[in-house]
């Protein structure tokens, strides 16, 4: 594929994210793809094959990106606390770059009826990526429980997130765009994470 192609192809993919983020569902028809992305239908059909195949791309890619806010994160950070908190306030840039599709994304994550094996992968991934660097610190612990907590501190990263809508009528005090507020929070999270055992 020539680097025009491999543009193009990416621009349509960046379309119907935002377009995900923005609708939060995926009742778009291919001709308004096609408009929003500025391309005609038949490049749709020659990229991706159907509306269908390049939404599940678009998911894929979607993955894709986190993932590679998780190996940025890992990589960084002179102890467990920092990585883990580069690690929240990276994902919390992703989020706020792409408003409403992380909510969208796990929505419809919970709504499939079968599992498909390459998110699951990717999930997987994250959990041990993190699972890893919480090892450092609570390496007393068995793998189950290190799953859990790994999984528990994923959770209360994804949470206020999935909520963001809802903050102001939950009086917990936490807006997802105010960064002070927000580290605070992965602060203590981290503290009650690395405590917990």
């Amino acid at each position: 594929m020539s680097a025009r192609d491999s543009k193009k192809k990416t621009h349509i993919i960046d379309t119907v994210l935002k377009m995900i983020s923005e609708g939060g569902d995926h009742n778009f028809t291919t001709r308004e793809i096609a408009a929003k992305a500025k391309v005609n239908i038949a490049a749709i059909n020659y990229y991706f094959g159907s509306k269908d195949d390049l939404i599940k791309l678009a998911e894929e890619d979607y993955f894709r990106r986190i993932a590679e806010v998780h190996m940025a994160s890992i990589k960084t950070g002179k102890n467990v606390e920092e990585t883990l908190l580069n690690y929240c306030l990276r994902y919390s840039d992703f989020v706020l770059a792409n408003p409403g599709l992380q909510r969208n994304m796990m929505s419809r994550l919970i709504s499939d009826t079968q599992a498909r094996p390459e998110i699951s992968a990717a999930l997987q991934n994250n959990v041990i990526r993190i699972k890893k660097v919480i090892k450092e610190r609570l390496s007393h612990l068995d793998d189950k429980a290190l799953n859990h907590i790994s999984v528990i501190f994923l959770s209360a990263v994804f949470y206020p997130i999935l909520l963001s809508q809802y903050e102001s009528r939950l009086d917990i005090d936490l807006e997802y765009t105010d960064r002070e507020k927000l580290k605070d929070y992965y602060k203590r999270l981290i503290d009650c994470i690395l405590g917990c055992a």
